[in-house]
């Protein structure tokens, strides 16, 4: 029975690996207004405020980029 345990945890692993692999490319394709927000936001823990300063933008056009950034990576990750 361990063996089946330790065949699902590699599974698990693959495709953990995969699905990142999958999001970092879909980020990686985003244009730069929206891509920068994204890594800020998500892999740099920012603030819209903290984003606005960083960007040089008011904190709406933060919210309007991030918006737009989930939509297209909503697109690019749907359902295979």
């Amino acid at each position: 029975m361990a063996r089946v345990a330790v065949a699902n945890t590699q599974d698990d692993v693959l495709l953990r690996s995969e699905e990142s692999s999958r999001v970092r490319s879909a980020i990686a394709s985003l244009p730069g207004k929206l891509r920068l927000p994204v890594l800020l936001r998500y892999f740099e823990d920012m603030s819209y405020g903290e984003l606005a300063r960083a960007l040089r933008c008011s904190a709406g056009t933060v919210a309007s980029r991030l918006n737009r950034g989930h939509q297209l990576l909503r697109e690019k990750l749907g359902k295979r």
